[in-house]
């Protein structure tokens, strides 16, 4: 009311940026934005208002516009700002402002004209060129950041954002699937900067490249060099370097590093849950592995399904808990050979099968494993029978399980099967059809598979020719 009664003059127009700067403080972004727009549109012919406060005004609702989710409110202000007081000081913070908002809301060609608008004088040329070329990035255009990030770095040699986009350019080259030269630049980065904040996620990249390249000796030395550096603070960077550290391991044959560097995930577990998950399934794993080399088998299968049942009992949702299931499955699977007097091993496969067949988060394989699985369970489980006629009914359901997997029958709509795991049920139901000398099932099994895995055709159709040769022994 106070401005109000003031007449139109640099009294009133001041009370009234106050007003609007006020409300913005408080947090009351729509009066806020109601009045700045009265400021710009009442007294943009004031000269002292028009240079003092009418481009702090402008950039106001430039911010307040994206803040209300009102792209058009900010634009108009922008342009406003562009047309009315071009040589203000505020037009490169607005322009680049205009170019990181439009990013951030999916709009990579809208940030990109913005930013195109920077000086070529101006101090924020070199942020804004880099902006640019994020967006290309954000657009999958990996080529054209890859020119941009060269071209910038020839433009700008003493800017000290200079890392940061040594850092993108080698980012963008390893997206173009150029490994080796990603490779190098990040090596390169690494001997410059050796203390950057970046210098972690590129000893990251260094030893994910070797570990594509199958050089698993030099890519557990460059996770390990990361997990163990004091330069930096801890991070899950850090912790998802040692994760890799024990995979690169496990799979050189290095078992004991392997169980070794997932253990001290799981006995500190760090606050991330899902890669506490997965250091216990790698251990699991890892124990497993341990128990078919092992003088004491018996002890590393019950270790590894302990491992696999910390998993199912404390990830709830978690996608890996499905695998886990099927994974403890295979250790008692696994420990019903080791005791065959305990048939109670098999029931718990079974049971452990049957959890992850009906889990949420169950994908086609995890669902295809647990059914093969249950079926090879139910046929062991036959087998401690004497007679045909006591087996039979296990051999059947073991078939059964065998079926669902082989003939689509557990997909979901929009799903598809899973190749590896219909050849695995596929060649356990024909071994076990032969078992039960049912030879027109075994053989329709095979022709069945040859539909299903050309590739398998040659070897079925021996098969095949062996099936008949039987039954015509019979």
């Amino acid at each position: 009311m106070a401005a109000a009664a003031i007449p139109l003059s640099e009294d009133q127009a001041v009370a009234q940026y106050k007003l609007a700067e006020l409300q913005f403080r408080l947090g009351d972004l729509t009066n806020s934005l109601a009045s700045f727009r009265t400021f710009t549109n009442r007294f943009l012919q004031l000269p002292k208002v028009r240079n003092t406060l009418l481009d702090q005004a402008l950039m106001h609702l430039v911010r307040i516009g994206f803040e209300l989710h009102d792209e058009r409110a900010a634009t108009e202000a922008a342009e406003r700002l562009l047309s009315w007081r071009p040589q203000s000081e505020l037009i490169d913070p607005s322009l680049l402002l205009m170019g990181q908002r439009l990013s951030l809301l999916d709009q990579p060609d809208k940030a990109r004209a913005w930013l195109s608008k920077v000086s070529a004088a101006s101090p924020m040329k070199a942020l804004a060129e880099l902006l640019v070329a994020r967006t290309y990035t954000q657009e999958n255009l990996d080529t054209n950041a890859l020119a941009h990030y060269q071209g910038w770095l020839s433009r700008f040699p003493e800017s000290e954002l200079r890392p940061r986009v040594e850092f993108e350019l080698a980012a963008s080259t390893y997206r173009t699937g150029d490994g080796s030269n990603a490779f190098q630049l990040y090596t390169n980065f690494l001997f410059h900067h050796p203390t950057n904040l970046l210098a972690p996620q590129a000893m990251f990249s260094v030893g994910d490249y070797y570990m594509r390249e199958g050089n698993l000796t030099n890519a557990q030395i460059q996770f390990q060099k990361l997990y163990e550096s004091t330069n930096f603070p801890v991070t899950e960077l850090t912790y998802r370097a040692r994760m890799q550290a024990g995979r690169a391991a496990f799979a050189r044959q290095g078992l004991n590093d392997a169980q070794r560097l997932f253990s001290e995930i799981v006995q500190n577990p760090p606050p991330y849950p899902d890669l506490v998950a997965q250091a216990y399934f790698a251990l699991g794993d890892c124990l497993m592995m341990q128990a078919a080399i092992s003088t004491n088998a018996f002890a590393e299968y019950l270790n590894a399904a302990t491992a696999f049942s910390y998993i199912t009992k404390n990830f709830g949702t978690n996608e890996i808990v499905p695998k886990a299931w099927g994974s403890r499955g295979n250790c008692f699977l696994q420990l019903a050979k080791q005791d065959r007097q305990d048939a109670s091993y098999y029931e718990k496969a079974t049971n452990s099968y049957q959890m992850a067949l009906t889990h949420p988060a169950a994908s086609v394989g995890d669902r295809s494993q647990a059914r093969v699985g249950m079926g090879i369970a139910l046929a062991k489980l036959a087998e401690s029978y004497s007679t045909p006629r006591e087996q039979r009914p296990l051999q059947e359901q073991a078939q059964v399980q065998f079926g669902r997997v082989i003939y689509d029958r557990d997909l979901l709509p929009g799903e598809k099967p899973d190749r590896f795991w219909q050849k695995k049920a596929g060649l356990e139901s024909i071994q076990l059809a032969e078992l039960m000398q049912d030879w027109p099932a075994a053989q329709g099994l095979c022709e069945h598979l040859k539909q299903l895995l050309p590739p398998l055709a040659p070897e079925l159709d021996r098969r095949i020719a062996r099936l008949r040769q039987s039954q015509q022994a019979r």
